[in-house]
């Protein structure tokens, strides 16, 4: 498979499109249909799906369809409400690591055509599932949690010496339906959640601030919001079903994996915990929200996560 911006039937339309709106809009719907061709799971997570969420907003949970019904939602705009341009945050599941590495430069060739035509355009950021047959990680570069497969096809969440094994069903794909007919994959309500605890070791401050919605009545914090949907999730899921299946107890894994992360004392993971709470608790919130695919943004997402 070439990259090469192989779909250029694509591409044109996106770049050329002169509403940032409907080419970021264009730009989350085309990524999911390049994974396919590359044989990959791609699965949206982080403000990608959040930052469509409010105090408003419902949902309405599916166990049997893995869907999600999401209603009252924010509009799917490519600039914040601060003027800053919203990027891209997905994890992608593929074996072949040479279809991910193609995958992976057709995502970053289009954001350089897009800088080279002075187009804005959404910063991407892509977390791949390691397998057990690619390089193996260096560990003193991990800044950021991982999902590794082990050669038994045994997931775990992995942070440098933390590995936790978790459960397969943890990680199946969801399928979050906006108005408009506009669908997106991600994980369920309550993992994402819990991924704002493990990306890297704590949540980010910024996830944390309390914000007031735009009737000026309400005070909440994207964190507070993400709980409130999952505790909806979990609570819809102990009135199904779902083939035995309890969810809160499918997820100790993950909280396991969390509270090491956030007590391990290793001079490593203590270092890099100070390290991104201070990152973010100063330069970060901005670097995040340069945009126009620059180096520093990059080189801020690799950081960070």
């Amino acid at each position: 498979m070439k990259s090469e911006l192989g779909s250029r039937s694509y591409l044109d339309p996106l770049l050329t499109n002169p509403d940032n709106d409907k080419r970021y809009l264009v730009t989350l719907l085309w990524m999911p249909s390049i994974a396919k061709i590359y044989e990959a799971r791609l699965f949206n997570v982080g403000g990608t799906l959040s930052n469509l969420l409010n105090p408003d907003t419902k949902m309405h949970f599916d166990f049997g369809t893995k869907t999600v019904l999401v209603q009252n939602h924010n509009p799917i705009t490519f600039m914040r409400s601060d003027g800053s341009p919203r990027d891209i945050d997905v994890i992608t599941d593929c074996p072949d690591r040479q279809k991910y590495l193609l995958m992976k430069k057709l995502f970053r060739e289009a954001c350089d055509e897009a800088r080279k035509r002075h187009v804005p355009f959404p910063d991407i950021s892509i977390e791949p599932v390691m397998y057990p047959n690619w390089p193996a990680q260096q560990k003193w570069r991990q800044l950021v949690s991982s999902i590794n497969e082990g050669i038994d096809k045994q997931p775990s969440l992995v942070f440098r010496n933390i590995s936790v094994p978790v459960d397969p069903q943890t990680l199946t794909p969801w399928i979050y339906m906006f108005e408009n007919e506009v669908n997106l994959i991600g994980l369920n309500p309550f993992a994402h959640f819990l991924r704002y605890f493990m990306r890297t070791p704590g949540p980010k401050q910024k996830d944390m601030e309390y914000v007031v919605t735009d009737e000026g009545s309400r005070l909440y914090s994207k964190l507070s919001l993400l709980q409130r949907f999952a505790d909806n999730f979990l609570e819809a899921a102990t009135c199904e079903t779902n083939n035995g299946l309890n969810y809160q107890e499918l997820f100790n894994s993950w909280i396991v994996f969390i509270e090491k992360l956030m007590v391990q004392d290793d001079f490593d993971t203590r270092s890099i915990r100070i390290l991104t709470q201070s990152y973010w608790n100063t330069l970060g919130k901005t670097l995040s929200r340069r945009g126009n695919n620059s180096f520093i943004t990059q080189f801020a997402t690799k950081f960070t996560g």
